[in-house]
């Protein structure tokens, strides 16, 4: 679903909250190449286990986009405002860090004049659901894309794709 939304919406500036392993970071910047770009992700993740830092760097490195990719170890209210700062507004904010309702909602707020697209995981939650209804009365459109966690606890998860309107 990810490389299915980043290839329509012609990607090629992103940033993601919430690095982990770097499998994500990997499906956007592999639908901007496919698309015939030369893409940059920013992606951003305090990553309190080390192991897990160094997993997602050698990810992107095996997948030969380490140039492309720029690391930001650091949480994201801290990393965000100095990023916009330096980078100015992105096509794409692809947001799957702490997805506790303040920490969902302040990513949000961070970004929602940086990209015209931001693209929410877990969506499910009701954590994240809440700032999606908040999202959606501050004139964007959400399409939701429930799915449950089969192979764990059955949760809804999902994504949500939410667009700024346009005036």
């Amino acid at each position: 679903m990810l490389y299915a939304v980043a290839r329509a919406i012609q990607a090629k500036r992103i940033v993601e909250i919430g690095t982990h392993r770097g499998a994500s970071g990997i499906c956007l910047l592999r639908a901007a190449i496919d698309n015939g770009y030369a893409p940059h992700l920013w992606t951003i993740d305090p990553f309190p286990a080390m192991h897990v830092r160094d997993t997602a760097l050698a990810a992107f490195h095996e997948a030969g986009m380490d140039a492309a990719v720029t690391v930001i170890q650091a949480c994201s209210d801290v990393a965000l405002p100095k990023l916009f700062d330096e980078i100015g507004n992105v096509d794409l904010v692809f947001i799957d860090g702490d997805h506790t309702e303040s920490a969902a909602r302040n990513d949000f707020e961070m970004c929602r004049d940086r990209a015209e697209w931001i693209i929410f995981h877990d969506a499910g939650w009701g954590s994240v659901q809440k700032v999606l209804a908040e999202v959606r009365s501050g004139g964007w459109t959400v399409l939701e894309f429930p799915t449950r966690y089969v192979e764990a606890d059955n949760r809804l998860v999902g994504i949500a794709i939410a667009q700024r309107n346009r005036k």
